[in-house]
């Protein structure tokens, strides 16, 4: 076979083997095109820690909400329901409300108030309060909670505590125990103070200033 022949024969079984790629891709991308994504549905639900308590709505006099975990909306709840970590409970005009976490911590909601169960795991028991007048008594003298109320945080050691807040003004009443303050003032600084049974402190969160008596 001649040489040019030869090459020929070469270049030919080159742009056979080219356009058969070609074709292939194309028709990859056609299948490709026709293939419908379907989502799959997530199994996974964000449950609350195991070792979280459980808390007991023992007292609900008058208008009591619950806001349930990834809820969006407040809906009645009766004495005698439970209550969970990341949920949210709210109490209207005239009513009040009482919950108790069973050998640690007592709280009663007074008119007008809302908490948010933050964090219930014994060793770091938060609680969010947004407005109203609250009472918090730990069951036992080695328990410990915190508070958080706007730019204020509250920590409670084997007492009880009455904190009440309105518009911008907190009012903290350290009943029995002693308790730890701290705020955050408006130069991003967090500022300490130590309440003893019997003290008070007045708080103006927009100042950021606090007043012990």
């Amino acid at each position: 076979m001649r040489k040019g022949n030869q090459l020929l024969l070469v270049f030919l079984f080159f742009l056979t083997g080219l356009g058969s790629f070609f074709i292939f891709r194309l028709l990859q991308v056609r299948r490709f095109k026709k293939t419908v994504f379907v989502p799959q549905e997530s199994s996974f639900e964000l449950q609350p820690p195991a070792e979280a308590l459980k808390g007991e709505l023992v007292l609900a006099a008058g208008q009591v909400k619950r806001q349930a975990r990834g809820g969006e909306e407040f809906e009645e709840v009766i004495a005698g329901e439970e209550l969970l970590e990341g949920e949210r409970l709210a109490v209207g005009l005239d009513s009040q409300a009482e919950v108790v976490f069973s050998a640690f911590v007592q709280i009663q909601l007074k008119a007008s108030s809302e908490i948010s169960l933050t964090n219930l795991l014994p060793s770091c028991f938060l609680i969010n309060q947004a407005g109203g007048r609250v009472n918090y008594q730990t069951l036992q003298k080695d328990n410990s909670l915190s508070i958080r109320v706007l730019h204020t945080l509250l920590y409670l050691t084997g007492g009880e505590v009455e904190v009440q807040v309105d518009k911008g003004e907190v009012i903290i009443e350290l009943l029995a125990g002693r308790a730890k303050l701290a705020l955050v003032d408006l130069a991003n600084e967090t500022q300490v103070w130590f309440l003893e049974k019997g003290q008070t402190a007045l708080i103006d969160d927009r100042q950021r200033r606090v007043e012990i008596r």
